[in-house]
């Protein structure tokens, strides 16, 4: 390491000490250090001014100025990965060291992970010397925290496990120990554990003295992961909470405690973390995520209504995927949210979202994502079971067809709540069936127009007149078949008051939408909607993009169908195939 801090040879040929104003944010500037680093930059070495072409002289990319390398480099930086870039270029060359010793913004990606425990264990010296070197060397700048501590980890055994637990315990509280040093410059938290002690820590010993410059507040207990049924509830050990009353740790909280304390706090998502329903002070928040809980951990839809009252005045994006409430409340004024632009609902059964929306004014929604799990996690089975490293696991248990209906579902959407629908610019379905007939209604028009299986996917599409951007991940083919099905209306024009005059025009559902993707669906289905589509008169609906998937063992077989018969390239301006291989 010692000699990655060792000058090249070339650099003593120009090298000189950084200009004072590049290590300002640019911002600041005025004329007069522009200026300045003008007549800096004429007193230097000819070296560094114009390289001819020889290895003798330095890589073109060391002769530029300093402040473009400054900006280089925090290009990098922002680029996600493991925060290790600063580090990289700072042990390149002695120039590129001290332009990254020197700007700030370079170190404020920390990241805390238990890969460090084995490290930990074997060696002496600080518990978390990377994170406290980042920390002192982003200065006054904010900082973007992600803590990954997952018990997960423990399988080397190389150290007992009694010792791994001990270091876990350590690396933890040091952790929370660096929160509480840098609580003011916080600006991005992101916590990953599957211990309760750690969210416990952090609400007692962080949260009360206050992040001013918190905006996101990330949390989940593991990696995202899909279950089969929400029916096994974690052990009352094993369950991670999130204290959202801001009283734990102060001598006198009130009501709006939790508000002063994260007054800039935004954006709050939660995944496989429960937490204080009944006490809820977050408010001001502008996206909310709660995610993937067990039945005995999720909100009441009382509750619920306590959060969503708190942010009717801001909320712009809500998630409920895998955590709504499943008993009714019979009375209650629907809680006007008049900002809000996505919802994305994320249920077991229909019945999840049907208990939800009574509850709901939302006249203003432009997105909204449904996403049925029991057929979303029934057909990541089905992919596991062609895998053979999977096959011995799954094919004891036979894999059986959940009964996922959204019949009722969207039938009430496209009627009683059709406000909802009403301005609705992108729907993304994602395992969304209809297994269930029409006769939820009436009959009425539309049943002389669409066969009685497409009449509630095809009202349902109806619904929509300003829609534009249309996604079917693994959903029912009777969504892409109402798309080639033209119904005719009746359009009245001027006559005599006795006798208007009226003519039939055909139109097709949505048929104003401007994109369309075909995700994961059917084989058959696919190539029954191009050739069906192909097959309608001239004047159906051109796309303005068109994306679908196939499977690398179907894309020979889909090409010899269409050769000569079919041209996919007509049905949109822009067509994109996508070919997913499988990885056995």
């Amino acid at each position: 390491m010692a000699n990655c801090d060792m000058p090249s040879p070339f650099h003593s040929a120009y090298i000189g000490p950084i200009p004072s104003i590049v290590l300002r944010d640019p911002s600041d500037w005025n004329v007069t250090d522009i200026r300045q680093l003008a007549a800096q930059s004429q007193n230097m070495n000819p070296a560094a001014k114009f390289i001819p072409p020889s290895s003798q002289y330095p890589p073109l990319i060391d002769c530029l100025p300093v402040e473009v390398l400054c900006y280089i480099f925090s290009l990098g930086t922002h680029e996600g990965g493991n925060g290790n870039f600063p580090v990289v270029v700072s042990h390149v060359c002695r120039l590129w060291r001290e332009i990254a010793l020197s700007n700030p913004l370079l170190w404020t990606q920390i990241r805390i992970s238990s890969t460090s425990i084995i490290s930990l264990a074997m060696e002496e010296g600080e518990v978390v010397p990377r994170a406290l070197a980042f920390a002192r060397r982003s200065a006054h700048c904010l900082l973007d925290i992600k803590l990954d501590l997952t018990q997960s980890f423990f399988v080397d055994r190389a150290v007992s496990d009694v010792y791994l637990h001990l270091h876990f315990h350590l690396l933890m509280s040091s952790a929370v120990d660096l929160l509480v040093d840098v609580h003011d410059r916080i600006r991005t938290l992101d916590v990953v554990t599957d211990y309760k002690e750690l969210l416990f820590l952090i609400s007692y010993r962080v949260v009360p003295l206050g992040m001013q410059h918190l905006e996101s507040w990330k949390m989940s207990r593991k990696p995202h992961k899909l279950k089969k049924l929400p029916l096994d509830s974690h052990h009352i050990y094993d369950i991670v909470e999130f204290d959202a009353s801001g009283r734990r740790g102060l001598s006198s909280p009130d009501s709006d405690s939790m508000n002063k304390l994260l007054p800039s706090l935004r954006n709050l998502q939660m995944s496989e973390i429960t937490c204080t329903w009944n006490t809820w002070h977050v408010g001001n928040l502008t996206s909310l995520a709660i995610n993937r809980l067990e039945l005995n951990q999720r909100p009441s839809i009382s509750s619920l209504r306590e959060v969503l009252s708190h942010n009717q005045n801001s909320l712009e994006r809500l998630e409920l995927y895998g955590s709504l409430p499943v008993q009714p409340l019979l009375s209650g004024v629907p809680i006007p949210l008049l900002r809000l632009r996505y919802l994305r609902l994320g249920y077991w059964q229909q019945e999840e979202a049907l208990v939800l929306l009574p509850h709901l004014d939302i006249p203003g929604l432009k997105s909204l994502a449904l996403c049925d799990l029991r057929g979303t996690v029934y057909r990541e089975s089905l992919q596991k079971l062609e895998r053979p490293q999977f096959f011995a696991h799954l094919a004891p248990r036979m894999v059986i067809q959940p009964d996922s209906d959204s019949s009722e579902l969207l039938q009430v959407l496209s009627t009683t709540y059709s406000a909802i629908l009403a301005d609705l610019e992108s729907l993304e379905l994602t395992g969304v069936q209809i297994l269930s007939a029409s006769g939820l209604r009436p009959r009425d028009w539309l049943y002389d127009m669409l066969p009685e299986r497409l009449i509630c996917p095809g009202r349902f599409l109806l619904s929509m007149p300003f829609l534009k951007t249309l996604t079917m991940d693994g959903s029912n083919a009777a969504f892409l078949h109402c798309l080639n099905c033209p119904i005719s209306v009746d359009i009245s024009s001027e006559g005599s008051d006795s006798d208007p005059l009226s003519t039939s025009q055909f139109i097709f559902p949505v048929s104003q939408l401007s994109t369309l993707r075909i995700l994961y669906a059917e084989y058959d289905d696919l190539v029954d909607f191009f050739f069906n589509r192909s097959e309608l008169p001239g004047g159906y609906p051109v796309f303005n993009a068109l994306e679908f998937n196939l499977d690398a063992g179907h894309v020979d077989l889909f090409k010899e169908e269409c050769k000569g018969r079919l041209d996919i390239f007509s049905f949109a301006y822009n067509t994109v195939c996508r070919i997913c291989v499988k990885d056995f």
